[in-house]
């Protein structure tokens, strides 16, 4: 259906229970309304090269599935996209430098899966939603990373340490850590004993102290922020003997890698 009109505004309307219509507009600015009723939708095939589209599309169909399939190349694009049906899966796959995307779902159950590189907003209204954090997410998944160190019969200044590389291209978030440090014998179990935590960064043979925590008895630290060792490199936990007498030592740092 080639379209030739002076202001380029174009209203369709087509009512048949059988309908294969390929539309090829060329043209600066163009305004389409397209309205369908019909029993059986077969085939309708919209290119549209323009500079400026505004395009609604409304569709009652007596069928119980609609497929509608919508690739923009544009640099810049506005979809506004209206929904009710009792069941919905869109799919949107957006590349560009720039993207706002509004997304409003009134629904008493929601599955939402959003891959961001870049800021995210996401503003979420339901009667049930679940959310996780990435911490949670990756222990969902068994992403997630546990290191432990042991030291046992341990005097003034020896420790227990264990390594882990982190690969090129890998990246791994240290989330929190734990220590405790006991008697090794019954006869001394009164007594006071110190442990210090620490977890270093090392690259080339440099080694950086990243976090140090202690405590008496034990330690527990949660980082808000968490810590990052972008690979390659090598993570280094250890746990120090701080106490005059021999004593029996754990150490468990935990977070996730990407």
């Amino acid at each position: 259906m080639p379209i030739d009109h002076p202001d380029g505004i174009a209203p369709i309307s087509i009512s048949r229970a059988d309908i294969k219509t390929p539309i090829d507009i060329q043209k600066q600015t163009i305004n389409v309304e397209i309205d369908i009723v019909a029993q059986t939708l077969a085939k309708i095939e919209i290119n549209i090269a323009s500079s400026s589209i505004t395009l609604n599309i409304n569709i009652a169909a007596a069928a119980a599935g609609v497929t509608l399939n919508v690739n923009v190349k544009s640099q810049t694009a506005n979809i506004n996209v209206n929904i009710a049906a009792s069941a919905v899966t869109v799919n949107v796959n957006i590349s560009s430098q720039t993207a706002n995307i509004n997304v409003n779902i009134a629904a008493s159950a929601a599955t939402i899966t959003v891959s961001v590189t870049g800021t995210a907003q996401v503003n979420i209204y339901a009667q049930n939603v679940g959310i996780f954090l990435q911490p949670e997410w990756t222990a969902k998944e068994g992403t997630d990373k546990t290191f432990n160190a042991e030291g046992l019969n341990k005097t003034w200044g020896q420790y227990a340490a264990g390594d882990y590389s982190v690969g090129a291209g890998k990246i791994v978030y240290i989330t929190s850590g734990s220590f405790s440090i006991v008697s090794n014998v019954q006869a001394e179990y009164n007594d006071y004993f110190y442990g210090l935590a620490r977890i270093q960064r090392i690259v080339d043979a440099t080694v950086t102290d990243k976090a140090n925590w202690g405590g008496l008895g034990g330690g527990v630290v949660t980082f808000p922020k968490p810590i990052v060792f972008e690979g390659p490199c090598t993570l280094r936990y250890i746990i120090h003997n701080r106490s005059d007498k021999a004593a029996d030592m754990w150490l468990t740092v935990a977070g996730y890698e990407e």
